[in-house]
């Protein structure tokens, strides 16, 4: 930084010196010019006073013509002196101008050099300064690792000293005894403990013994009550295979009895209320065994849990394949009976509506079938009809 201030107050005294001197040339210019304007208009007077008379001893007419030429040429002259000086005097303004603009800059640069000058020397003293400190520092560093140094000989001497062999047998003995004291308070405090352990873990045991006795007993219920169900499930299965038997019996007969005896309304609504009100009793039967399956699946996938001590064990009843066949079987014969009896609902609503259309039958008993009764419905509408071809 003092080499920076050092060139700028070096290259601004060159400029100021510069300066001075384009000062004084221009001055000095300026004055030879004029002395040379005024020896031109002194030479200039002289020639023109002698031509004027030597003119004035020949004629007077010529030498004021001359008197004429010379006064607007000192006119013109004086005109373009005029017009330099102004010139001159403008260059000279400018410069002074520009020399005063000049001036300020090297001025504020200077200042600011000082001013960067003592911050220099400022931050060099500061620097010196915590040299200074640094090292004293480090000096008290070193001499305070040097002082430890020498207490922990000291020290190391010093219990070398002190652990001497009697003291370390001393010590060894001591060390003997306590481990021995410690090993029988050890003894003494699992033998207390173990104790109420035992106790716990008897009382534990027994608990879940009770448990397991438990669980065991329902069980036992359940299988006792899955036995139970499943001979109730072969009763209805054998039930509903009678009254399906019955139920197709009974179609047949009611079909032979709408082919043979006459068509008449009481005939076919008797045939349909027992219809119905078979499908009825079986719906209930059938409505009666779904509570039983559902409480046999509860049942069947029950979960019991019993722990001994830190293990535990999952005791889980199996499902018995033979409720899921009756349970299928089931199933399977109540969609064949809903089918039966759609298929005989559709059979006998077409044979009501035709007896309703038609409440008497006029042919024989024994050609009383729907055949003919049909023919003899359609017979009424059909004016070119024949006989019916079986």
């Amino acid at each position: 930084m003092s080499d920076n201030c050092e060139n700028i107050r070096d290259s601004s005294e060159e400029d100021n010196d510069q300066m001075h001197g384009v000062h004084f040339i221009n001055l000095e210019e300026i004055m030879d010019i004029f002395e040379e304007q005024q020896q031109r208009e002194e030479q200039e007077f002289r020639d023109s006073s002698e031509e004027d008379n030597h003119q004035m001893r020949g004629v007077h007419i010529i030498n004021l013509e001359r008197i004429r030429e010379i006064s607007e040429e000192q006119q013109q002259r004086e005109e373009q002196e005029f017009d330099e000086r102004e010139e001159v005097k403008r260059r000279i303004m400018e410069l002074e101008k520009a020399y005063k603009q000049k001036r300020e800059v090297f001025e504020q640069q200077f200042q600011l050099g000082q001013e960067l000058e003592a911050e220099m020397n400022k931050i060099a003293a500061e620097n010196k300064d915590f040299t200074n400190t640094e090292k004293e520092y480090q000096q008290k560093a070193e001499s305070r690792r040097k002082l430890r140094e020498r207490e922990d000989v000291e020290t190391q001497e010093r219990h070398q000293e002190l652990m001497s062999e009697e003291e370390s047998r001393t010590r060894r003995s001591y060390m003997k005894e306590v481990e021995d004291e410690t090993r029988c308070l050890r003894k003494q405090k699992e033998e207390k403990t173990a104790e109420p352990k035992l106790e716990q873990v008897q009382e534990e045991l027994q608990r879940k013994d009770a448990e397991v006795d438990t669980i065991s007993w329902t069980l036992i219920q359940n299988n006792n009550q899955i036995g139970e169900r499943l001979s109730t499930i072969e009763d209805l299965r054998r039930e509903q295979q009678e009254l399906q038997e019955k139920l197709k019996k009974r179609q047949q007969k009611q079909i032979l009895a709408a082919e043979k005896a006459p068509a008449t309304k009481r005939h076919w609504s008797s045939a349909l209320d027992l219809f119905f009100q078979e499908q009825r009793e079986l719906r209930e039967k059938l409505n009666k065994l779904k509570p039983i399956l559902s409480a046999q699946k509860a049942s069947s996938t029950s979960t019991v849990r019993l722990k001994h001590g830190s293990s535990a064990m999952d005791v889980k009843d199996e499902r018995h394949p033979k409720n899921d066949n009756w349970q299928r079987c089931l199933i399977f014969l109540w969609k064949g009976v809903k089918v039966a009896g759609y298929i005989t609902f559709c059979v006998l609503l077409p044979v009501e509506i035709i007896a309703s259309m038609a409440p008497d039958c006029n042919l024989p008993a024994h050609d009383c079938d729907l055949y003919n009764v049909v023919y003899h419905l359609l017979d009424s509408y059909c004016p070119h009809h024949a006989s019916p071809v079986y």
